[in-house]
């Protein structure tokens, strides 16, 4: 069972996912992620790419995003994540996009939507994220000082996405989660 760690939510519990296809970031990763994140979460517009149960995003949410948009496209993950932002999320707070990660960017494109913060946490064995990441990234999806943060099995190294140049890494057993930062003002 995942359970919300801190904020508002703190304490929820969460529905998790039947059988092996969705790997539920765990609690010191998903704590990890917080710490890092600190207080740049705080009003936040988060976007949780591959939500899965939604536990990221619903974290993000319970320390006070202004709000999250979750993208999923396997629909027993998409079952349990209705339910799991219908029985904690107050209304308005969280929006879903059935779809895969492609045609959601595509559509987020569209929308000429942003972000402060994009989480990505593909499946691991999936290898070709880097392209579709940095096409949002050059799209502008990220604001100025956003941070792009994904979460993906220790083995893999990932480069440069964009602008963004390499990321720094941190490690936990065998999840790694690489850290993004767009330009701000301030570094310009």
């Amino acid at each position: 069972m995942v359970q919300i760690l801190a904020g508002r939510f703190k304490g929820r519990r969460l529905r998790g996912p039947g059988g092996a296809r969705t790997r539920p970031t765990g609690s010191r990763v998903r704590e990890a992620v917080f710490d890092i994140l600190g207080t740049r979460v705080e009003g936040s517009r988060f976007l949780d790419l591959y939500a899965g149960t939604g536990a990221v995003g619903i974290e993000a949410l319970s320390r006070g995003a202004g709000g999250c948009l979750f993208v999923e496209s396997d629909r027993s993950a998409l079952a349990v994540l209705r339910a799991n932002i219908r029985n904690v999320v107050p209304v308005g707070e969280g929006r879903v996009l059935a779809m895969k990660a492609e045609g959601a960017l595509r559509f987020l494109l569209r929308e000429e939507a942003c972000f402060d913060i994009l989480f990505a946490d593909p499946p691991y064995a999936e290898r070709e994220f880097g392209d579709l990441l940095e096409g949002a990234v050059e799209s502008g999806m990220l604001t100025s000082g956003g941070i792009l943060m994904v979460e993906h099995a220790r083995t893999t190294r990932l480069g440069p996405i964009g602008p963004l140049g390499e990321p720094r890494e941190y490690r936990y057993g065998d999840t790694a989660l690489s850290l993004y930062r767009a330009a701000g003002e301030e570094d310009r």
